[in-house]
C-alpha cells in the first residue's frame, strides 16, 4: 500500500514538473552598480497550461528582495516571454548588493524554482584623483582634478566632496564640485592662517538615486604639506630705556602665518642718532644680541634693524640721561668725576666726623675737579654724600688749623707738596747764584 502511495505522489510531482519549464533566456551582465537597471527576460512553457503567478527574487549574499510577481495565463502548448526590469534602488531591492542571483518560480510551486548565473550588484566608485604638487603656502589653492566610473567602468554623473584634514585627522575645511559624465576639477583654497605641517585631502565621489538617497560611493585621498611662511619680525628689548654704561639687549623673534616661532636666522644692525651703523651682527632668532654703551654716551635715540628671510623690522630704544659723579680721595685730596652723561650740577656734602661740609659742583661731562681736604691735625671718618646717598666712607688722616675744603688747580696740588717747595728753592738758588 504505501509503495503504491510512493509512486503516486512522485507522478503527479514530475507530471506537474514537466507541465511547466522555466528558462531565463536573458542572463544578467557580469557587474551592476546601484542606481542602473537589470534588464533579463524569462521564459515559460507549459503542456498543459498555466494560470498561477511567476515570483521573482533577488538574492544576494544570503539576503533575498522579493520582486512583484507577474500573473501567468498561458495555455497547453504555449510559450510565454517575460521582460523584467528591476531598478537596482534601495526602494525596490532594499540592501541587495554583493555576488547576486535571480530566482524565480511559480507560486504554487515555489520548490520547483530556477537560478540565474551569479552577477555582482556593487555600490563602489573607482576615483582617479590628481594633484600636481605637495607642498603649499598660506593662500595657495590646490589644484584637484579626476574622473570617477562606476563597478562596470561607466561614467558618473554625482558629487564628489573635498575635505582638509589636520594631522590628527579632525577637519580644518570642505568643499564641494559636481561630477559630470564622470569628470571633477576644483581649485582648493588654502587659508592664510593654516598652520605648518602634514594634511590630509579626503576625496569622497557619491551618486544619488531619484529619492535622493546615496547609491554608490568611493573615497581616496592625498597627503599634503603647509609650508611655514614667514608673515612678521618682532624686534624685542629686555629693557628699551637703556643706562648709559650697561648693555643693551636685543633680540628678533620670527613668526609664521599662525604666529608660531620660526628658528633662523637674522641681521641685527644697530644705527646712532645719525643713521651711523655701528654694529651688524648675525644671530640666530630668539637669541639676545648684547652691545655696550659707553658711559658717557649722549642721550639719544637709537635705531635697531632686523632682517631675516626677506622679512624686516625696526625698533628704537632711549639712551636715558644719567648724572653721576666718582668720588675719589687721594691722601688730602678730594677728586671728583662727571661720569654720567649731561653736565652735573649738584651738592655734595662733606662730612669731617660730626661737622659738615656742603659744596656745589657743577662739572661737564669727564670733567674732573679737585679739593683739598684740612682739618686740624688727626684722623678723621670722611664721608661723602651725593643725592642724598652715601657716596664714600673711609678714615683719612688731614692736617692743618681748620676744617676747609678748597678748590686746587692740578699745578696748585705741586705746590702743597713739600719735596715741590724744597725743589724750588733748589732751582731760585741756583739761578741767584
Amino acid at each position: 500500500m504505501r509503495s503504491v502511495i510512493t509512486v503516486l505522489v512522485l507522478v503527479i510531482f514530475f507530471a506537474q514538473f514537466a507541465s511547466a519549464e522555466i528558462i531565463i533566456s536573458q542572463q544578467p551582465i557580469e557587474v551592476y552598480n546601484l542606481g542602473d537597471v537589470l534588464d533579463t527576460s524569462i521564459t515559460l512553457t507549459t503542456s498543459k497550461g498555466i494560470y498561477d503567478y511567476l515570483q521573482i527574487s533577488l538574492i544576494c549574499n544570503n539576503y533575498e528582495a522579493i520582486l512583484p510577481k507577474e500573473e501567468i495565463s498561458l495555455i497547453a502548448n504555449g510559450e510565454l516571454v517575460i521582460e523584467k526590469s528591476v531598478f537596482l534602488i534601495n526602494k525596490f531591492i532594499g540592501l541587495a548588493v554583493g555576488t547576486c542571483q535571480i530566482k524565480a518560480s511559480l507560486e504554487d510551486s515555489p520548490q520547483d524554482f530556477l537560478f540565474s548565473n551569479e552577477f555582482e550588484i556593487s555600490n563602489s566608485l573607482n576615483i582617479e584623483s590628481r594633484i600636481e604638487e605637495k607642498d603649499f603656502g598660506p593662500g595657495d589653492n590646490i589644484l584637484i582634478n579626476g574622473n570617477v566610473t562606476k563597478k562596470n567602468e561607466k561614467p558618473v554623473t554625482g558629487f564628489v566632496n573635498f575635505t582638509l584634514m589636520l594631522p590628527d585627522r579632525s577637519e580644518y575645511g570642505s568643499y564641494q564640485e559636481t561630477i559630470i559624465a564622470g569628470d571633477f576639477s576644483i581649485n582648493i583654497p588654502i587659508p592664510n592662517d593654516a598652520k605648518a605641517g602634514n594634511y590630509f585631502i579626503k576625496v569622497e565621489a557619491y551618486e544619488e538615486d531619484p529619492l535622493g538617497e546615496t547609491t554608490n560611493a568611493g573615497i581616496t585621498g592625498h597627503d599634503i604639506f603647509i609650508k611655514q611662511v614667514p608673515t612678521s619680525l618682532e624686534i624685542l628689548f629686555e629693557n628699551q630705556d637703556v643706562e648709559p654704561g650697561t648693555d643693551l639687549k636685543v633680540k628678533a623673534i620670527l613668526y609664521d602665518q599662525t604666529g608660531e616661532k620660526i628658528n633662523s636666522s637674522v641681521i641685527i644692525t644697530v644705527k646712532d642718532k645719525n643713521n651711523k651703523i655701528l654694529e651688524q651682527v648675525e644671530i640666530f632668532t630668539g637669541e639676545f644680541f648684547e652691545f655696550p654703551i659707553a658711559y658717557n654716551e649722549p642721550p639719544a635715540q637709537w635705531t635697531i634693524i632686523g632682517l631675516s628671510n626677506k622679512m624686516s623690522s625696526e625698533s628704537h630704544f632711549e639712551i636715558i640721561e644719567k648724572q653721576d659723579v666718582q668720588v675719589d680721595v687721594i691722601n688730602n685730596t678730594l677728586i671728583l668725576r662727571n661720569i654720567g652723561n649731561v653736565f652735573y650740577n649738584s651738592s655734595l656734602m662733606i662730612k669731617f666726623g660730626d661737622e659738615a661740609i656742603k659744596i656745589n659742583l657743577e662739572l661737564e661731562v669727564d670733567e674732573v675737579k679737585k679739593y683739598s681736604l684740612k682739618a686740624p691735625d688727626g684722623e678723621y671718618v670722611l664721608e661723602i654724600i651725593v643725592d642724598e646717598k652715601s657716596k664714600l666712607t673711609e678714615n683719612v688722616a688731614l692736617t692743618g688749623k681748620s676744617i676747609s675744603v678748597k678748590e686746587i688747580s692740578d699745578f696748585g696740588i705741586l705746590f702743597e707738596t713739600p719735596i715741590v717747595w724744597i725743589f724750588v728753592i733748589l732751582i731760585l738758588g741756583s739761578i741767584s747764584y
